[in-house]
């Protein structure tokens, strides 16, 4: 075989998905309505998707360093929608009132939360970005919650870099 013909095999086999993670091909983006991201098959894994919900898992050199991320979609208000999502994941009296921040997603002007423990010893803080497109709010969130302030963390502190990667990677399309 020459390099020629195996290189042209690989290519037909990264567009027939046969190399892609998550059974989608490797150039194909995760999409969830309008929301459109080009993410690194290498780094992550689609781990579940509907038509309203995905999660991301880290792999490759990421695994055991990074939380899973949630992309979520619902329809209404983006600071309601956002904060109800807040509550919902990282629920009880183990957490705080999420913090608020204006922040840019995906071209559109968008609400980043910060939730945090009440416990003493460290703990990681949920990070939960909205953005409103059409009526649509398209939610991401780390996958972080913890049942109590003793329990075994898999990931405490995250590189944020990653996550900041897979945000402005994050398009809203018509």
């Amino acid at each position: 075989m020459t390099v020629h013909t195996i290189v042209s095999a690989l290519r037909a086999a990264a567009l027939s998905g046969v190399l892609a993670a998550g059974g989608a091909a490797a150039n194909e983006p995760l999409r969830l309505g309008g929301l459109a991201l080009d993410y690194d098959p290498g780094s992550w894994r689609l781990a579940r998707s509907t038509a309203d919900e995905a999660v991301l898992e880290p792999r490759g050199g990421l695994e055991g360093e990074q939380d899973p991320v949630r992309f979520v979609r619902r329809p209404g208000d983006v600071e309601q929608v956002c904060r109800a999502l807040a509550h919902e994941t990282w629920a009880g009296d183990l957490y705080g009132d999420p913090d608020p921040t204006p922040t840019d997603l995906a071209g559109h002007p968008a609400l980043r939360l910060a939730v945090h423990t009440r416990c003493r010893n460290a703990t990681p803080v949920g990070h939960i970005a909205c953005v409103e497109a059409g009526g649509t709010v398209y939610a991401v969130m780390t996958v972080n919650a913890i049942v109590s302030c003793r329990a075994d963390i898999p990931v405490l502190f995250p590189d944020p870099a990653p996550l900041d990667e897979l945000l402005r990677s994050l398009r809203i399309e018509p």
